[in-house]
């Protein structure tokens, strides 16, 4: 039995005593059931959000955390993807992309950032600058957002 338990990695989260009174067992329960919720809610914070995206039959995966900007290309109906690793181009749409991932802010319209990865944001220029060479202009209906977002970030 306990092989079994050790190959699904169950574990015991406490232990109550049938000997106890009715009282003393319904708050164990109620601690146990705490103790799961808790560890629950721990786990589903340390899940990362992953941005996937394909070109042709090859499916790539980044961190969120590692997307920089993703805008449309010259060539239509294509996406640039600019990430800490590298760039990248696929068909797209941006609407997509922006419902998909809440955590990117439209900051023009043919551009979604990543506010955790700004490293400066001049407001008189409207110019957004990542940690690599890369900047893109915000539009003027959407600065008064992204300063906030950056502050709330911050």
């Amino acid at each position: 039995m306990a092989s079994l338990t050790l190959k699904r990695r169950v574990e015991a989260l406490g232990f109550i005593s049938k000997d106890n009174s009715l009282e003393k067992i319904r708050d164990e329960i109620y601690e146990t059931l705490n103790l799961a919720r808790l560890r629950s809610d721990e786990r589903k914070n340390l899940k990362r959000k992953i941005f996937n995206f394909s070109i042709g039959v090859r499916v790539f995966n980044f961190d969120l955390d590692d997307v920089l900007i993703l805008e449309t290309a010259k060539i239509p109906h294509r996406l640039n993807l600019f990430t800490k690793s590298g760039k990248y181009e696929f068909y797209g749409r941006l609407q997509d992309y922006e419902k998909k991932y809440t955590e990117l802010f439209r900051c023009s319209r043919s551009a979604l950032i990543n506010i955790k990865n700004i490293s400066e944001y001049n407001a008189s220029t409207k110019m957004i600058y990542f940690d690599s060479s890369l900047s893109c202009k915000c539009s003027i209906t959407k600065t008064r957002e992204l300063k906030r977002r950056i502050l709330a970030n911050k």
